[in-house]
C-alpha cells in the first residue's frame, strides 16, 4: 500500500510528536520505505515501495505527488511541480482540471491554503479530521488517533452507513468528524478556515455516440481503450496483468497483446480454479508469460485484525481474510486490472418502475446494495437506534437524486461511489503495495467515451461483448469465467458445441460442475476466499467468539449473538458472499473494538 499523513498544525511540538508516532507504525510495513518532508506548518509523511512513483516540489509552492498523475491526451505524467503550476495559478476560487491515473497530491501555497486530490473515481484514499485550526488527511484515519486534540470515538452515524452498505455512506467514517472526501472533490484548506469540499470532476452523460451503429460504437470503444491503455502503461516495458479469465481483463489482455506490450499475467488462486483454468488459456493463446499466485498461507487472525486497523471497515470483508499482498519475485513496475470497466458500463440499464422514477431506482438500487450488509430494521435495533438506518438511507437518496437527473445515471454513479469504490476500487490501493496500478477506468477519456453512448449498447455489457466478438474471435471462443461455475465462451466453436451435446447425450460433461475439489475443496478463488464455512473464516471465528461482548452497552449483544453464528455452526445462506456479509462485519468490528477502545 501507498500509505500517507499530511498535518496542518502551527503548534510544532505537537505536529511532530504525531508525526514520529506515524513514522514508527507506517514502518511496521515490509517493503515499505518511510519517508517525510516539512513545509511551514505543513508535514507529508509517506510509505511506499521502492519502485512507487513519488516527486516533490518546493518551488513557487509546495507539493508532494505519490502516483502518476496523466492531463492527456497524451501519455506524458504530471509532476509535482506541474501540479504545483496547475492547482495554485490564477484566483483562489479557481478549481484545476482532474487528471487521469492514480495519484494522490498534497499541494500547499506561499499563504497556507493547502489543496488534497485524488484520481477522478476516488480510488486513492482521502480521509481528513479538523478541528480547532488543525488539519489531518491520509490514506488511512488510523493515525489521527496520536494527535492530542483528536478524540477516539464511535460514529454511530459512520457505523451505521457501514452497516447497511458494506462501504461508507455519503463519506462518513467510522470514528467521529471522520471523512473520505467525495470522487471527483478537492479538498481545499483556507487558513482559519474549516476544510471544504470542492467538485474537480464529474461524470457527464451526452448524446455524442447516440447516432451510431453497433459496429461503429465497437470501433470507438476499441479505440478509446486502446489510448486508454496506451496512456496508462507504456507499450516498451514490462507490465504486470491481473488476468482472471473474465471479459474486462480478456479484452485488456488482447488490446496489449496486439500492442506488442511485454506482459506478465497473473491470477490469483491454483490451478485447479475455473478463474485459473480460463485465465490460463488465454495467456497461451496470447504467448503471455503466466503465473498462479496461491491464497496466502499467513495466519488469517493477524491478517484481518491489520485489515480492520487499516482500512476501519470502510472497504467490507467480503472477500479474502488477509491484506493483499500477493508479492512473488520480481515485480514489473506497473500492473493493468480491468476492475470497474464493468461498473462503468453494465450499471447502465433503462429499469422502469412505477411512481417517481428516482424513488423507484434508489429503492431497487438500495436493496440491491443492503444485501451486503444488514437490514435497516436490524441496523437500528442493534444500534439502539431505529431512527439512525433512516437518517442513512435519507441521506443516500439525496445524494442518489443529486447525481444526475436520468435515474439510470444515477444509479451508475451511486454504484461506482460504494461497490465500485470500496469493495472493488480498495484493490487499486492495495495493489500499490508492491506494483504501480494502470487502471483504464480511471481514465478520463475512456470514462466520457462511454458516458456518450447510448444505454441500449452498454446494457448487459452487449457493446462490451461486441468488441471481443468482433477484435479478438480467438479469445471469445475461449472458456469465459463468469464467477459461477458456467464457462461457456462467448462465442464457442462449432467443435465445442458438438462436444457438448455429445457429452449431454452420453450423460457425461466436457467440464464436469465438481463443486470441490480435494485438495481446494471450492473451484471459484473468491467464493473460496470469502467461505464463512472454511478453515481460514473458522479460524477467525474461533478467534473472535470471546468478543461478542467487547461493545456491550453500544451495540445489543442479544442482536449480535443473533445476526453473527457461533464459531462452529456451518451456515448455509442462498448466496453465500453476501448472506454472510453482515456476520463479517460485525467480527470486524469486534476486532477494531478490541485494538482501539
Amino acid at each position: 500500500m501507498a500509505h500517507y499523513l499530511a498535518v496542518l498544525d502551527r503548534d510544532a511540538a505537537r505536529r511532530e510528536s504525531l508525526t514520529r508516532e506515524a513514522r514508527r507504525h507506517l514502518g511496521s510495513f515490509n517493503g515499505l520505505a518511510v519517508n517525510g518532508t516539512t513545509k511551514g506548518a505543513l508535514t507529508v509523511v509517506w510509505a511506499t515501495s521502492p519502485n512507487a512513483p513519488l516527486s516533490i516540489s518546493d518551488s513557487g509552492g509546495f507539493a508532494v505527488l505519490i502516483g502518476e498523475p496523466i492531463p492527456g491526451p497524451g501519455s506524458a505524467r504530471a509532476t509535482a511541480g506541474t501540479i504545483v503550476k496547475d492547482w495554485l495559478q490564477g484566483p483562489l476560487d479557481r478549481v484545476p482540471e482532474a487528471y487521469s491515473g492514480f495519484y494522490l497530491a498534497v499541494v500547499a501555497d506561499q499563504d497556507g491554503r493547502v489543496l488534497v486530490g485524488a484520481d477522478v473515481l476516488g480510488l486513492f484514499p482521502v480521509y481528513y479530521w479538523a478541528s480547532n485550526g488543525v488539519l489531518l488527511v491520509g490514506s488511512s484515519p488510523e493515525l489521527f488517533r496520536y494527535h492530542p486534540l483528536f478524540r477516539l470515538a464511535i460514529s454511530a452515524e459512520g457505523l451505521a452507513g457501514i452497516l447497511l452498505s458494506n462501504g461508507l455512506a455519503g463519506g462518513r467514517a467510522l470514528l467521529e468528524e471522520v471523512h473520505r472526501l467525495a470522487p471527483g472533490h478537492l479538498l481545499v484548506a483556507l487558513p482559519e478556515q474549516p476544510p471544504s469540499e470542492v467538485t474537480q470532476y464529474a461524470l457527464v452523460r451526452s448524446d455524442r455516440y447516440y447516432d451510431l451503429s453497433i459496429g461503429a460504437l465497437v470501433d470507438v470503444l476499441e479505440e478509446s481503450m486502446d489510448a486508454a491503455i496506451r496512456r496508462c502503461a507504456p507499450t516498451d516495458e514490462h507490465l504486470m496483468l491481473m488476468l482472471s479469465g473474465g471479459m474486462d481483463s480478456r479484452t485488456l489482455a488482447g488490446l496489449l497483446h496486439r500492442q506488442g506490450t511485454p506482459v506478465l499475467a497473473q491470477t490469483l488462486g491454483v490451478s485447479g480454479d475455473i478463474e485459473s483454468r480460463c485465465a490460463t488459456r488465454v495467456a497461451k493463446a496470447l504467448e503471455f508469460k503466466h503465473r498462479i499466485v496461491a491464497e496466502s498461507e499467513g495466519d488469517p487472525v493477524a491478517g484481518l485484525s491489520e485489515t480492520v486497523r487499516w482500512e476501519h471497515l470502510a472497504n467490507g470483508l467480503f472477500g479474502t481474510s488477509g491484506p493483499f499482498h500477493p508479492v512473488t519475485g520480481d515485480q514489473p513496475a506497473r500492473t493493468m486490472a480491468g476492475y470497474l470497466i464493468d461498473v462503468l458500463i453494465e450499471s447502465l440499464r433503462a429499469d422502469r418502475f412505477p411512481g417517481d422514477p428516482f424513488d423507484g431506482m434508489f429503492e431497487h438500487w438500495f436493496q440491491r446494495m443492503n444485501r451486503w450488509g444488514i437490514p435497516p430494521a436490524e441496523v437500528g435495533r442493534l444500534l439502539g437506534d431505529d431512527d439512525l438506518p433512516a437518517i442513512c438511507i435519507a441521506r443516500m437518496r439525496e445524494e442518489f437524486r443529486s447525481a444526475s437527473d436520468s435515474p439510470p445515471w444515477a444509479r451508475r454513479a451511486m454504484t461506482l461511489r460504494t461497490v465500485g469504490r470500496y469493495r472493488v476500487g480498495v484493490m487499486a490501493w492495495r495493489h500499490s503495495f508492491w506494483s504501480w496500478p494502470a487502471f483504464p477506468a480511471l481514465d478520463k477519456e475512456l470514462i466520457e467515451t462511454i458516458n456518450g453512448m447510448p444505454m441500449a449498447a452498454l446494457g448487459e455489457r452487449h457493446i462490451e461483448e461486441e468488441l471481443l466478438c468482433r477484435k479478438f474471435p480467438k479469445l471469445a471462443a475461449l472458456p469465459l469465467d463468469q464467477n459461477s461455475f458456467d464457462s461457456t465462451p462467448l462465442r464457442p466453436r462449432l467443435r465445442y458445441l458438438t462436444a457438448q451435446f455429445v457429452l449431454r447425450r452420453l450423460g457425461l460433461r466436457r467440464d464436469p460442475p465438481v463443486r470441490r475439489m480435494p485438495r481446494v475443496g471450492e473451484r471459484r478463488y473468491f467464493y473460496r476466499m470469502s467461505d464463512f464455512n472454511g478453515p481460514r473464516w473458522n479460524t477467525i471465528r474461533a478467534e473472535a467468539e470471546p468478543l461478542r461482548g467487547v461493545l456491550d452497552g453500544v451495540v445489543s449483544r442479544e442482536v449480535v449473538d443473533r445476526l453473527w453464528p457461533p464459531a462452529g455452526q456451518v451456515v448455509s445462506p442462498e448466496f453465500p458472499m453476501m448472506g454472510t456479509s453482515g456476520a463479517k462485519l460485525l467480527i470486524g468490528l469486534m476486532f477494531w473494538a478490541r485494538e482501539h477502545l
